[in-house]
């Protein structure tokens, strides 16, 4: 269900991460503070709705030699931006 909501939560494939590597093949699975950590943030971002504003749309994004990311925002001014929606891929 997490992977759906990605495009709403904050950087969602880096705090993900710990999670999602439980799933790759040949890996011994272990639960550590880490992933308990990766999966109450999850639980809190999906808990926390998106704001809609009647104001501009504005998109940064960033990239990086492993991962890019992207956010939707409404506002103004800088001072007045509200994140609406996030994208991220490793």
């Amino acid at each position: 269900a997490c992977s759906w909501y990605r495009k709403f939560i904050p950087n969602f494939s880096d705090v993900a991460r710990p999670l999602s590597n439980l799933t790759k093949m040949n890996i011994v699975w272990k639960w550590s503070e880490q992933e308990q950590e990766a999966f109450q943030t999850l639980k809190q971002r999906l808990a926390t709705p998106p704001e809609l504003r009647p104001k501009p749309f504005i998109i940064r994004t960033d990239a990086s030699g492993y991962a890019l990311g992207a956010v939707l925002l409404q506002g103004d001014s800088p001072a007045d931006e509200r994140p609406i929606e996030y994208a991220s891929r490793l």
